[in-house]
């Protein structure tokens, strides 16, 4: 229920409910319940609303949008220039820099993520040689990408690098805008 729209909530208990038992709502014909669909609110245009039950709910829209996104290959090269690793040594996420013409942006991506788009054919590299897809996930000149060495981001770079990361996972807009570029 953190961080949902009422309305989404009031509508999720409806869809779950009116299949159970459809008494339990009025009727205008066989498939359309009375007063629904609901009226489009006033916000910004193009603001994701659910205005019946029998449409996707915020969160599956959210997740449906994500999986189509991480399974999108990244618009331009990127070059892998560091890596934040946890307290037990295992790698949170890559960063690192991406050029389109004369503009340059950053990126952060997961082990994960990077194997998925090695795999669909992106274009990462590590000091100019492009990463190569393996059985074990991508590989830089035979070795896998998480045996080779990347300078650490200091603790301060590391946790902000984490909380940019998390903001990303909590917005698929945001995701999807950051990783055309």
């Amino acid at each position: 229920m953190a961080r949902r729209d009422v309305i989404d909530t009031f509508i999720d208990a409806l869809a779950f409910f009116v299949p159970a038992d459809p008494s339990i709502a009025a009727w205008d014909s066989p498939a359309e319940l009375k007063g629904l669909p609901l009226s489009e609110l006033p916000g910004p245009i193009g603001e994701y609303q659910r205005r019946t039950p029998f449409t996707k709910s915020l969160r599956d829209w959210r997740a449906e949008l994500f999986d189509y996104a991480k399974n999108q290959a990244p618009g331009n090269p990127r070059a892998i220039t560091g890596v934040v690793v946890d307290d037990d040594g295992t790698i949170e996420c890559y960063v690192g820099t991406t050029e389109d013409g004369p503009f340059r942006g950053s990126f952060i991506e997961t082990p994960d993520q990077i194997d998925r788009d090695v795999a669909n054919g992106a274009h990462y590299h590590v000091a100019g040689t492009v990463l190569s897809s393996g059985v074990g996930g991508p590989g830089v000149g035979g070795d896998a990408l998480h045996r080779v060495s990347f300078p650490e981001l200091s603790p301060g770079e590391a946790e902000a690098t984490r909380w940019r990361l998390q903001l990303r996972t909590d917005d698929p807009d945001l995701y999807i805008r950051r990783r055309k570029s």
